[in-house]
């Protein structure tokens, strides 16, 4: 590979891709296909309009569809003006998405009249109090005080509150040379955008990361990764968290690869993507993995031209990992480092341990008074330097953060000489299919469910999804629900992943207590997967 691109911010991201691959292929899904110069053109012409309306630096704009060419589109136009995109979950319904609006200070957001098949205008009213019986576009609304425009950049939506591209855009006015003139004034240490995760508590992280984190992990990741030009790369993460922007849309940008899409995983589609694109490195979930084998159309799509997948998929046999060119695999990465910071050659478990990290990065392992550990010893995994995040959105410098700048990361590991293995978290956290999921958010819901008394949420293990939620309810003595009666009633306001698979009806009694009056949760979770008659899904 001649090398990725080097470029400061996405502006420069973008337009050096244009400029080096040209005509090739850089994003394909739902019926669209960009070349690298339609890609930079789209978004600028994008980028011109939100100008037009007002959006400035800082300008915290919500970008809300499914994996695909609008999604990039939205995101990378907004990135390059100097605003910050804020991805919206497409799981997140009902007061989760209110949530997500009004933590993340979104001033606009820009979506679809459908996305993922959810019509956008019902999921809006009924998630935002007060948008409903709005009469202007230009909104101003106590239950998201932020929020000024909501546009529908596709589809024809009749409805007032809605703040049509006519409206504001003065394209006219707003020229490639201005436009030009305002990219210059983003630097590398401007905010580019801010993905959200589940945090221990009930409330939503925000996590920002400035340009030189998205530019700089775009360039080394396609780098360790082994990505290049020409690559087609096809994965089921989802664009509005780190994973679908790093395992393929930034990297392959970078690269001069192509990223392919779709905006919901099923089998037999990407079978035929398999085939009809010429896929040649797929990032899919284990689960996901089996329904392709067991799909009746695997054994006739012709799967060739896979290099980087599972081995079973590829008929002349692949790497299932990323390696990098040295043969390590990948260890840890999370959220708030954007993506993978870390690889090892060694262990034999589906994490390898960190024996090198990303240029500009700091790692060690303390224990409780804050002091590195001895090898041997075991604590808590530390990070500073480079493409750490610049702090959360909305919460004081020294939260997750201490006094010399340490990020605490919430992942244990033991001290092997030079190399650190992970241990597992040391916060209470569900991880499902590569999904962050707070127990106390669900505990939320369930306890704002009429008719439940008391509610304790555990993970069960899973052989292919890692870990699903589980719960353990007590309900009021009048109370006749169950299982199916109280998921129904998560489903307006969790996403689905969120929602238990497998719910146990208890006494009070039976909820089994220390001394100290905290939840024996490993005698709790055997509990809930005795009682429960159908395995979790």
């Amino acid at each position: 590979m001649a090398g990725a691109i080097e470029a400061g911010t996405m502006g420069q991201l973008l337009r050096e891709a244009a400029a080096r691959f040209g005509s090739a292929e850089a994003v394909v899904g739902n019926g669209t296909r960009l070349t690298f110069d339609a890609l930079d053109e789209r978004s600028r012409v994008t980028a011109r309009h939100l100008l037009g309306r007002g959006v400035g630096k800082g300008d915290r704009i919500g970008v809300s569809f499914g994996n695909g060419p609008d999604f990039i589109v939205a995101l990378t136009a907004v990135c390059r003006i100097g605003a910050i995109a804020v991805p919206i979950s497409t799981f997140a319904p009902g007061r989760e998405l209110h949530r997500l609006i009004r933590h993340g200070d979104m001033a606009g957001v820009l979506t679809a009249s459908h996305v993922v098949g959810v019509d956008q205008v019902r999921r809006l009213e009924q998630a935002v109090p007060g948008l409903a019986g709005s009469e202007r576009p230009q909104l101003a609304l106590p239950a998201a005080p932020m929020l000024r425009w909501i546009e529908f950049t596709t589809g024809d939506v009749a409805t007032a509150w809605v703040s049509s591209p006519g409206d504001h855009g003065v394209l006219g006015l707003v020229d490639e040379e201005l436009l030009a003139a305002v990219e210059a004034e983003v630097t590398p240490y401007d905010v580019c955008l801010m993905i959200h995760t589940s945090g221990t508590t009930a409330d939503p992280k925000g996590v920002p990361h400035l340009h030189d984190t998205v530019t700089f992990r775009a360039r080394d990741l396609a780098e360790r990764m082994q990505f290049a030009a020409g690559d087609r790369t096809y994965t089921s993460q989802v664009l509005f968290w780190i994973g679908g922007l790093t395992m393929s849309f930034v990297t392959s940008l970078a690269a001069g690869g192509t990223s392919i899409w779709h905006e919901r995983f099923d089998a037999g589609e990407v079978l035929r993507l398999i085939e009809r694109e010429r896929i040649s490195r797929l990032a899919i979930y284990p689960h996901q993995v089996e329904q392709l084998l067991a799909h009746p159309e695997f054994a006739s799509t012709d799967r060739t031209s896979l290099r980087i997948a599972d081995p079973r998929l590829a008929p002349d046999g692949a790497s299932s990992a990323l390696l990098t060119p040295d043969g390590d695999r990948m260890a840890l990465g999370m959220t708030e480092t954007f993506g993978p910071y870390s690889w090892g050659s060694g262990g034999s478990g589906p994490i390898a341990p960190i024996e090198s990290v990303q240029p500009g990065l700091e790692v060690r392992v303390v224990d409780p008074d804050l002091e590195p550990v001895a090898d041997g010893g075991t604590g808590e995994i530390c990070l500073r330097g480079r493409c750490v995040t610049p702090g959360y959105h909305r919460r004081p410098r020294d939260s997750g953060f201490d006094a010399d700048g340490w990020f605490h990361t919430g992942d244990r590991g033991r001290r092997d000489g030079a190399a650190i293995h992970f241990l597992g978290r040391m916060v209470e956290m569900i991880k499902t299919s590569g999904a962050n999921v707070a127990p106390a958010e669900v505990v939320e819901a369930l306890l704002a469910v009429d008719g439940v008394a008391e509610a304790y949420v555990v993970p069960l293990e899973d052989p292919l999804r890692g870990e699903v939620v589980a719960a353990a309810v007590v309900l009021d003595a009048d109370s006749d629900l169950d299982a199916h009666d109280l998921q129904a009633a998560l489903r307006g306001n969790l996403s689905p992943f969120k929602i238990p698979g497998a719910i146990g009806i208890f006494s009070s009694q039976e909820i089994p207590w220390t001394p100290t009056f905290k939840v024996r949760r490993p005698e709790l979770t055997d509990m809930i997967s005795a009682r429960t008659a159908s395995a979790p899904r």
